[in-house]
This record gives structure tokens, C-alpha cells and sequence, in this order.
């Protein structure tokens, strides 16, 4: 049985959408505490951040890799009528 390419891609996105935000979280909470000089540790912010934004990027992630995926494969697929398109010349 062959998967489909466009499942890969979905899976592929959703991914590196989740792993992104996470590692985005990781590195933006600590230094946006030591911006606003916060009591927490750096260690401990950089956790809180990738449970925050790990969180957010797992609901919004698949949202978006759907998305995606259905413009490239309504962009891959030929037009359906493409006999009107072009009428002939007389």
C-alpha cells in the first residue's frame, strides 16, 4: 500500500510548525526575562516557553499544515475545464 504524498507533506509541515514554536519558546521566554528582570530562572523560563508555545503551535500547527496541503494539491491538479477555457478560433 503507497501513502500519499500529500499525507508526508501534511505530517511533514504540522512537524516543523510544532517543533519551530517550540524551540522558539525555549529561546524567547529567558531572554524576554531578562529583559523585565523576572524572578524565575532562566532554565525555568525557557521550560514555561516551550510549554506555552509548544501548546500554541500544536493547536494552530495542523490548522495550518490543512491549509497548505490543500493549496498545493488544488495548485498540482489541472483544471477541470479546460475545454471552455480555451474555445476554438474560427
Amino acid at each position: 500500500m503507497k501513502i500519499p504524498r500529500w499525507s508526508r507533506y501534511f505530517i511533514l509541515i504540522t512537524f516543523r510548525f510544532i517543533t519551530f514554536g517550540t524551540l522558539f519558546g525555549v529561546v524567547a521566554f529567558p531572554l524576554i526575562g531578562l529583559l523585565i528582570k523576572t524572578v524565575h530562572s532562566p532554565l525555568a523560563l525557557a521550560w514555561i516557553g516551550a510549554q506555552t508555545l509548544g501548546l500554541c503551535s500544536s493547536l494552530i500547527g495542523p490548522i495550518i499544515a490543512l491549509v497548505l496541503t490543500a493549496r498545493k494539491i488544488t495548485a498540482s491538479s489541472p483544471p477541470e475545464d479546460a475545454k471552455s477555457e480555451n474555445p476554438p478560433d474560427r
